[in-house]
């Protein structure tokens, strides 16, 4: 409690006034106040004494005030603001964070006050990382090699927020000293091990002599030590067995080989449900190739689980070129994987997880996000999609061609070549067959949505359904009309997660990477 100091020459009947007031002022609550010297103005200390009273009346009887200009708040003891309520703050004291790729595990929660509960980060963290909504806490474990980057982190408390910044830098594990693939007999129990750059690319020619085998990959790779890797098979020898990354990422893979089909760290895969590649990262992969190619496999006739690339840059010279994959062909499914970067197709059928995609294949339970830019059947998802089904997907970004361009999808043929329960978010551009979720199909979709205020598209048709930003972030549950329009009404809530009304519905096994 503050109090007002007297001169040492005052006479005691002013002594006695004082006292006076001040227990008038204390009975009255407002103890923060600090009123002028009665002495040198009489005047300005009446005046001072009415406002404290009129201030006193106007608040909650069980308010205390904790503020120099006499505002009120039922729980402010310290670090409050302008309006009188306990201000947001938050801090992670362990930052700048210095991580390994592949390694270190970090989970780390912050220091709140303000009690926010609702927490974005911008931009988004490196892969493997990731920030909960609710608490704040980042956890997770590094795939992405960052140097001394910046992320800023909002936490909101009603109309109250804070910000603060954290620094991340992670690098790559050495490699092992092996040179050639020499641990490992290739069976499921003892695959063939793979833990440096010189081990991976013989791969190119191992497989040869071991067809059908397991490969494993032990820690996590950087290949910029080769200018031009040399695809893991081709058309020629082509690749059967199984090669599981074991969540290990392969960094810096480059590839120019633009006047050959069938580039990516694989070129050619077969086998059916024989054959997979699954459990793999990629980070900043550049691959430039002719027709069928992606940054992770140039043609496809097997499965594909759990495999991200990100970052990365693939540039297509002819048809069929996609961020993952660039032709996916026959009887098989890619599902739990994810593209964000930038694909250019130089013909047509460009997608962002897959450029072209012919038989009874499936894409399931994938995300993308970026740039895509082609000529015709150009999509987010899928490019050409001949009797694929595209299901619990969804694609975030820019898509651009000249005909057949769509968010999910740019052109979808067959019975089978539909999306459900998928939904985009993007900007749709070119110049005939455009739709937001799809561009042109001769089948239908199913409870697909794609966002009505970023697409610029306007069609609501079987091609897809139009929805604003509210509509489709304000449910928190299937089937929930807070928009005054039910949605998501048949979607599975073991495989979506609907977070809060803030955000768009985001994929379970997104919590776990």
């Amino acid at each position: 409690m503050r109090t007002w100091t007297c001169n040492n020459d005052l006479n005691q009947k002013k002594q006695i006034i004082r006292v006076f007031l001040f227990l008038f002022i204390s009975f009255l609550g407002n103890s923060c106040k600090v009123l002028p010297s009665l002495d040198t103005n009489p005047i300005e200390f009446l005046s001072a004494l009415r406002v404290l009273e009129k201030s006193n009346h106007s608040q909650d009887n069980n308010s205390q005030s904790n503020n120099s200009e006499g505002e009120s708040s039922s729980d402010c003891t310290s670090n409050c603001s302008t309006d009188g309520s306990v201000s947001v703050q938050i801090n992670y004291v362990n930052s700048p964070f210095s991580l390994t790729t592949g390694v270190s595990s970090l989970n780390e929660s912050p220091v709140l006050s303000g009690n926010p509960t609702y927490f974005t980060v911008s931009p988004d963290l490196p892969f493997g990382l990731k920030l909960d909504s609710g608490s704040g806490s980042i956890s997770g474990t590094i795939s992405e090699v960052v140097t001394n980057a910046d992320f800023t982190i909002t936490g909101t408390a009603d109309a109250k927020s804070a910000q603060t910044t954290i620094r991340i830098s992670s690098v790559i594990p050495a490699a092992c000293a092996d040179v050639s693939i020499t641990t490992g007999v290739g069976t499921l129990a003892d695959p063939f091990q793979i833990c440096n750059p010189l081990q991976l690319q013989s791969m190119s020619t191992h497989h040869i002599s071991n067809p059908g085998s397991y490969y494993q990959l032990t820690q996590d790779i950087d290949l910029s030590s080769i200018s031009n890797f040399t695809p893991i098979s081709n058309i020629t020898n082509q690749f059967t067995g199984v090669f599981d990354g074991q969540n290990h990422t392969v960094h810096n893979l480059t590839i120019d080989n633009n006047a050959t089909s069938h580039q990516g760290l694989f070129g050619y895969v077969v086998g059916g449900a024989t054959t997979e590649i699954r459990n793999l990262r990629l980070s900043n992969a550049n691959v430039r190739g002719n027709a069928q190619s992606g940054s992770v496999i140039g043609l496809l006739n097997a499965y594909a689980k759990n495999i991200h690339s990100y970052g990365a840059v693939v540039d297509g010279f002819a048809d069929g070129t996609g961020g993952l994959v660039g032709r996916f062909s026959g009887v098989g499914s890619i599902y739990d994987s994810s593209f964000s970067g930038t694909v250019v197709g130089g013909g047509s059928y460009t997608g962002g997880l897959v450029g072209d995609s012919f038989g009874g294949d499936e894409v399931v339970r994938c995300k993308g996000k970026g740039t895509i830019t082609g000529n015709g059947a150009v999509g987010g998802i899928i490019g050409r999609a001949a009797g694929t089904l595209v299901l619990n997907s969804y694609w975030m970004g820019s898509v651009t061609g000249s005909t057949e361009v769509g968010g999910i999808m740019g052109k979808g043929q067959l019975t089978d070549g539909k999306t459900k329960f998928s939904y985009s978010v993007g900007s749709v551009t070119g110049t005939s067959s455009l739709g937001g979720l799809i561009g042109s199909i001769t089948s239908s979709s199913e409870e697909s949505y794609y966002n009505i205020n970023v697409a610029n598209q306007a069609d609501n048709d079987t091609r897809g359904i139009p929805k604003t930003t509210t509509q489709l972030k304000c449910p928190v549950v299937p089937n929930d009309s807070c928009a005054t329009t039910a949605i998501y009404t048949s979607w599975d809530t073991t495989i979506w997660n609907f977070g809060t009304a803030l955000d768009y519905p985001k994929l379970k096994w997104e919590n776990s990477l």
